[in-house]
């Protein structure tokens, strides 16, 4: 999986949206939070994202809606290191906060409308 990029990755902020990921099929991983994606006190991607990005893969960074601009500034940083250190391609998935505010919110959803189905 690491060395195929075929396979994209998903990077989540925390352990609970990350299984919501893995449980709906998707390779994912968690940070602690929102600056946990770069060396500490650095602008340095950690080497467990540097390990990920294969040339072409694919990644997405899912961090929560609806606590600020911050969330979305740190999203975008990692992002922009991700496609700046490595030959990955990353961007970063803005919700719609009235689905949820990440990813296990908006599985909820989907499981709940299958159900009225």
């Amino acid at each position: 999986m690491i060395e195929d990029p075929e396979i994209p990755i998903f990077i989540e902020e925390g352990a609970k949206k990350a299984l919501a990921a893995i449980s709906a099929g998707q390779v994912a991983i968690a940070l602690g939070g929102i600056t946990c994606g770069f060396q500490r006190r650095s602008s340095r991607l950690r080497s467990m994202i540097r390990r990920l990005c294969c040339p072409d893969r694919k990644i997405t960074i899912r961090f929560d809606a609806g606590k600020g601009e911050a969330e979305r500034i740190h999203a975008e940083r990692l992002a922009r290191a991700i496609n700046r250190d490595t030959k990955a391609t990353a961007r970063v998935c803005l919700w719609d906060g009235s689905l949820g505010k990440g990813t296990d919110d908006v599985a909820d959803t989907i499981q709940d409308l299958y159900r009225e189905l």
